[in-house]
């Protein structure tokens, strides 16, 4: 019982979050003692007292879709078993990964069929390499810069930026 107030009850409740503790009732609609007993526990174990800090402030969640989900990608040279693909296919499992061998700038390209209205990038990085970014659109013949600097939450960094509009090559 330590363990779980320890590492998920303590924790979830710091990261403002719930950690539900779900114990259903028997055949007479009932709580059997043990579960009773072991919530007793748990709630002994867990000292927290009721100054929250106050939650921080969170610029708006992103509450579209993802517009580059399995849009034809390149990139510079990848691992090969991280292929561009992997970087917009909605899996948090792949990922694409250059390869350590590629020598200059290395580069990751969305080629959309038509024009895309865009205001934010969001990217999760692997655990063994953050980097650092620099994000540009192709508008007019031209490439543009996108000077935005993310928010980082753990792996996680999203940049937001006024809207744009984004054209591909043709």
């Amino acid at each position: 019982m330590k363990e779980l107030v320890e590492k998920f009850v303590i924790p979830y409740n710091d990261a403002y979050c719930n950690f539900m503790l779900n114990v259903a009732p028997n055949s007479d609609g009932l709580m059997d003692q043990n579960a009773l007993d072991a919530l007793k526990t748990i709630g002994a174990l867990y000292k927290k007292t009721p100054n929250y800090k106050a939650l921080p402030s969170y610029q708006a969640p992103i509450v579209d879709h993802n517009i580059a989900r399995q849009v034809p990608s390149y990139s510079s040279w990848a691992e090969d078993m991280s292929i561009m693909d992997f970087a917009n296919d909605d899996n948090f499992g792949s990922a694409w990964v250059s390869n350590p061998s590629t020598k200059g700038e290395i580069w990751y390209e969305l080629d959309f069929e038509r024009s895309k209205n865009f205001n934010s990038i969001v990217i999760t990085e692997g655990k063994d390499n953050p980097s650092t970014y620099s994000l540009s659109y192709f508008k007019d013949g031209k490439w543009y810069p996108l000077a935005a600097s993310p928010v980082t939450q753990g792996r996680i960094k999203i940049f937001r930026f006024d809207e744009v509009l984004g054209q591909n090559y043709a």
